[in-house]
């Protein structure tokens, strides 16, 4: 028997979190807009929303979201009804006999079962919380009145209008949308794989933002300077004289030198200039022409912005000169880090959405060279002339060039299995970042400079420097046995973010694991197992993490033999194994242990057993008749 009351509060708790974090637009496939259909003919589908019309003639608009809002309802009541079902195996299946609208009504109200009710229930923790299901309505339905019948619809009404606390006018259409989704297990998967697959990104998610337009390049100047200027340029000017800051300037590309001048108000040549106002400082509208570093075109606005703001981009298009800005909100070097199984890869590929598919994904090993991953001269066929050899780019300088006119994301999997400082090499230094923009120039070898000069990846000065465009995350599991350790210039260098043991616990909260046969929840084995670990003081990175074994994976009793059993032997209590195992049962090699399991003998030591024990769960679901939205759930 479930605590109903705790499994109210982590639905209600997951639907606060989707209202707060991750409430998106989505559309549905056609093949679930089929599946719908058949439960509302009248039903009908825009790109992210729904019309529906009643018996009365009465129409509703309203987003696809409620239909996953209902999924999650769905599952409590799943629970509801397995509870209920647990009910009827004391009263031969007969509710009514024993639950009138009165006598449940009663019992209720003041809290007392009839001695021939409370005679067939359990004398154990299971028949108490039977027992509080039967007396105690807003335990389990976060309401404090009704609840009089236990076989009809109404039975699901409060508790679905608590887990989903829309408010009347949405939780009624919402309501009858759960209940009509009772036993559709097939339907609710497609709503969430929809949800999950057919978002509709909202428009700050765009990769840039478009600042400024014009089809003039000299309005298109004049507009981006001031934008700056009256933005971010304050260092140009003195503000205590209100004179131009002669410093910045000299340090500063020419252009801007001859841009941006101090003037006398009564100078003959003003015509040319636009004042700032309250200074007598100008914006020059004209440049020479004569010369090709100060003549006004794109490349030479392009040159000098690339420099001093690495997070806009000047483009022009068909004659159309735009200013972008980079919207994406990240670090530009990322490091992720945690325990196996705490969801580090997830919580990148999440955020690497907003790139879209301008990405590349690598995965270090002990063998990864800086030739694989920055480049190195390799035969190549030549055709009928043979074979010749030429520098062929690895992934680093292959996403670099992709960064030159668009964000791109490198994503680096288990970096500390190759020795990384060693596989970045020179581009090492490319990490001191300024405004996303590498600090400082490197110089490659003769074959990788001369292959980014071709690709136009050098500055002015022949250097190579990452753009700020240019992201690199990575992810590093500690844990791992054989791995190279980051050494502290290289780990400065990155932002790194240490993911905990229990971050997203909230997802896994109604996983199952197939153990010797029954379902065991998943979270509570592992919680147990962490704890015993840590009682023997082994390091955090050790322990298990919510991910772990994957979703699908619970399900496959190989996942615990050569997944869980395998890494607690192997890396967790390789030189004590009876920390968690219980070695007089299971002896103490791998070999043993797994023949010990497969006799289904109690392998574990006696905390960890015991919880198992306890968190055994009936693996039967109930199947609820809901073919019609007001038919009685027997």
């Amino acid at each position: 028997m479930l605590d109903l009351g705790e499994r109210l509060e982590f639905w209600k708790n997951k639907l606060q979190n989707y209202y707060e974090n991750d409430y998106k637009e989505f559309s549905f496939s056609d093949t679930t807009k089929t599946e719908i259909k058949k439960i509302y003919p009248s039903i009908s589908f825009g790109y992210t929303t729904f019309k529906y019309q009643n018996d009365n003639q009465q129409f509703i608009i309203a987003p696809n979201q409620w239909f996953l809002i209902a999924s999650f309802c769905q599952e409590y009541i799943n629970e509801l009804n397995q509870c209920k079902k647990e009910l009827e195996t004391y009263f031969q299946g007969n509710l009514k006999k024993y639950f009138t609208q009165d006598e449940l009504g009663k019992m209720r109200d003041e809290k007392i079962i009839p001695n021939e009710v409370d005679n067939l229930l359990p004398k154990d923790n299971n028949g108490n919380l039977l027992r509080k299901f039967l007396t105690e309505y807003e335990w389990w339905t976060g309401k404090k009145t009704g609840g009089r019948v236990i076989s009809r619809t109404e039975f699901y009404d409060a508790p679905i209008l608590s887990v989903c606390n829309l408010i009347a006018a949405s939780s009624d259409l919402v309501t009858r949308i759960t209940k009509n989704l009772i036993g559709k297990e097939d339907l609710i998967e497609a709503i969430k794989k929809d949800a999950e697959e057919n978002t509709i990104n909202p428009p700050q998610n765009k990769k840039y933002e478009n600042l400024i337009q014009s089809d003039n390049i000299n309005e298109f100047a004049l507009k981006v300077f001031k934008y700056f200027y009256d933005g971010e340029w304050d260092k140009l000017l003195d503000k205590t004289c209100k004179k131009v800051n002669k410093g910045y300037i000299k340090h500063s590309n020419r252009i801007l030198n001859d841009f941006i001048r101090e003037r006398d108000p009564n100078d003959s040549a003003l015509p040319n200039f636009v004042r700032i106002e309250g200074t007598n400082i100008f914006f020059n509208q004209t440049w020479e022409q004569e010369n090709p570093e100060k003549t006004l075109v794109s490349d030479n606005l392009k040159k000098y912005f690339k420099e001093e703001f690495p997070l806009y981009k000047l483009t022009d298009k068909n004659g159309e000169y735009l200013l972008l800005k980079n919207n994406i909100d990240f670090k530009h070097n990322r490091l992720v880090y945690g325990a196996p199984g705490t969801g580090k890869s997830y919580d990148l590929n999440k955020d690497s959405k907003q790139f879209g598919t301008n990405l590349t994904r690598i995965t270090f090993y002990p063998d990864y060279t800086y030739g694989k991953f920055v480049g190195s001269y390799k035969p190549v066929s030549k055709g009928e002339d043979g074979i010749g050899y030429e520098f062929v780019p690895g992934p680093f300088l292959l996403a670099l060039e992709k960064a030159k006119d668009q964000p791109y994301l490198l994503i680096i999997e288990e970096i500390n299995r190759a020795n990384a400082a060693a596989v970045f090499g020179e581009a090492f230094q490319l990490l001191d970042r300024k405004n996303g923009a590498s600090e400082y120039g490197v110089e490659l070898d003769p074959m990788a400079q001369t292959w980014c000069q071709k690709k136009e990846l050098l500055d002015e000065n022949g250097l190579l420097k990452l753009p700020s465009n240019f992201y690199i995350w990575a992810t590093m599991n500690s844990a791992d046995q054989g791995v190279f350790p980051l050494d502290a210039a290289f780990k400065r260098r990155w932002s790194s973010q240490f993911v905990s043991i229990d971050d997203g616990v909230n997802a896994i909260e109604a996983w199952q694991i197939e153990y010797q046969g029954t379902k065991v929840n998943w979270n509570k084995l592992r919680t147990a197992i962490n704890e015993q670990i840590q009682a023997s003081n082994v390091a955090e990175d050790k322990l298990i993490g919510p991910f772990f074994l994957k979703e699908e994976e619970l399900s496959d009793e190989k996942a615990i033999k050569y997944k869980l059993l395998l890494y607690l032997k192997d890396d967790v209590a390789r030189h004590r194994p009876s920390m968690v195992f219980n070695t007089n049962v299971c002896g103490t090699t791998f070999s043993s242990i797994q023949k010990a399991y497969d006799a289904n003998q109690a392998i574990f030591v006696d905390p960890i057993q015991k919880i198992i024990n306890d968190a055994k769960v009936d693996t039967d679901t109930p199947q609820a008749n809901s073919e019609g939205e007001d038919n009685d759930q027997e």
